[in-house]
């Protein structure tokens, strides 16, 4: 049986920063304090937490929509997830992101939850904090 996970955060930058940072593998990398990698099966993806996780994107709208296939700790068995991140500005020049991750596999559904809060939220949080 899969889950879905669904969070909204804020940060203080624009749409635009939070898309260039997400998709740029070295800024990604220093974002959350990892290094992302191509995959070697020519699948266009990248691993990061060496190797624990993979990613592609499937589909990105410039500044607003990112679109992703992941997987993190699944068995062979278990089909990739599905990540959607919607960027909005908010009124104050930030943005705010809602983020939608399908067809996670119930048996790490909240190692994964948890792990969008302790890889994700908070490292980008510093991260852009750190360039104001």
């Amino acid at each position: 049986m899969s889950k879905t996970i669904q969070q909204t955060v804020q940060f203080d930058v624009r749409p635009e920063e939070v898309y260039e940072t997400y998709l740029d593998p070295e800024r990604h990398g220093e974002a959350v304090g990892t290094k992302v990698v191509a995959c070697p099966n020519g699948s266009g993806g990248y691993a990061a937490f060496d190797g624990a996780l993979k990613f592609r994107t499937l589909h990105a709208i410039p500044g607003k929509l990112i679109v992703q296939s992941w997987r993190g700790h699944f068995t062979d068995a278990d089909p990739d997830s599905v990540l959607v991140l919607t960027l909005e500005p908010t009124s104050d020049g930030g943005t705010r992101v809602s983020m939608v991750h399908a067809n996670v596999p119930e048996k790490v559904f909240d190692s994964i939850s948890n792990g969008w809060n302790v890889h994700y939220w908070q490292p980008l949080t510093r991260f852009f904090a750190s360039k104001a």
